[in-house]
């Protein structure tokens, strides 16, 4: 930004300077509240004036993820300059972009106070890098899958909607090792139909050698469960209620105790490294976005799928650990036992 010149006062005819825009305001009217201007009137009002080669350089803070500024970005291909009040991180030093204003202590205090209000007022990012519920510097990153493994498994939240505006489904590959640390080990997700979605569940825990494959029970998922109840797969399929419904906890609950395990270091993303060298794919950047913007993203069927299979092995360690204080047998036999008071028990 600071070798970037622009002389916002004279546009001249060749260009419309625009101080400001409306937050998400898709209401179909051409100037918002405040003079600020929303997608309707770019789209309708200024673009159609411009004259060819001309700019339009809009000033404007992130409110949101469908705000303005990023339609403009993406369906009107603007290029876009961030500025953020704070430059650095904690690992190499913290830097003020304005020191003669506002002090580098004096805008880690104000993130410290609000980081949500701050990483829009002063950081032009609609939620904190750094994360909400779930932060990012509690996730090591791993170059390789671990060598030894006590079960892999699999955890799908699936599509609750059919058609043109259908939404996505997403599945993890999650790697569990003797000591209980959990490798998230590669994402699958896609705005599919039903016959594509039952297939790809079935085409990744077959790949990646699931011993479970956990698909919560509602929507597309529970069609898939009773399909797979009637088939001969190598692994088992475990229905889970949503958070929030019988059989599961609250939302709140599950959060405190997923984000809990995550903060103790037992949660590890891949590094880029191993997205480059081992993996080939390209999920990671996709993976981090909502799960550090939540609970305040632009979806969340990400989360869903990693919170229901981290809290179904949070509940497989405390079941197998209750088993070695009582001597009682503790292998994969106990968890393939297909019986519905285990299923109920496990849960």
């Amino acid at each position: 930004a600071s070798e970037t010149t622009m002389d916002l006062d004279d546009l001249g005819e060749d260009g419309f300077y625009v101080d400001g825009a409306a937050p998400g305001d898709k209401a179909g009217t051409s100037v918002a509240a405040a003079g600020d201007v929303n997608d309707d009137g770019l789209d309708d009002v200024i673009m159609p004036t411009l004259k060819p080669g001309g700019r339009v350089i809009m000033l404007c803070t992130r409110w949101a993820w469908d705000d303005t500024a990023h339609w403009a970005q993406e369906e009107q291909e603007f290029k876009m300059i961030t500025m953020k009040a704070l430059l650095g991180d904690a690992e190499t030093g913290y830097a003020s972009y304005w020191p003669e204003r506002f002090t580098t202590e004096n805008l880690l205090e104000k993130r410290r106070r609000n980081p949500k209000s701050f990483a829009r007022q002063y950081q032009n990012e609609v939620v904190p890098d750094e994360g909400l519920v779930f932060v990012n510097d509690w996730f090591p990153r791993f170059d390789w899958l671990p060598s030894e493994v006590r079960f892999r498994l699999c955890s799908w939240d699936t599509a609750s909607s059919q058609g043109r505006n259908r939404s996505y489904s997403a599945g993890w590959t999650m790697l569990v090792t003797p000591d209980w640390h959990i490798y998230l080990a590669r994402l699958v997700r896609g705005q599919v139909l039903y016959p594509q979605l039952k297939a790809g569940i079935r085409h990744q825990a077959n790949e990646d050698k699931a011993n479970f494959v956990i698909i919560e029970g509602k929507s597309s998922g529970q069609q898939v469960i009773q399909e797979y109840a009637l088939e001969d797969n190598p692994w088992r399929v475990i229905e889970w209620q949503p958070f929030g419904q019988r059989g599961s906890p609250t939302r709140l609950e599950a959060n405190e105790k997923i984000s809990a395990m995550c903060q103790q270091g037992m949660v590890h993303l891949p590094s880029e490294f191993f997205m480059r060298k081992a993996s080939g794919e390209s999920w990671l950047l996709d993976a981090e976005k909502e799960i550090f913007s939540y609970p305040d993203g632009e979806s969340d069927d990400i989360v869903d799928a990693m919170c229901q299979g981290l809290y179904w092995i949070q509940g497989q360690q405390q079941e197998w650990e209750r088993r070695l204080r009582n001597r009682l047998p503790v292998s994969l036999d106990w968890q393939t036992d297909r019986s519905q008071a285990w299923r109920k028990a496990a849960v």
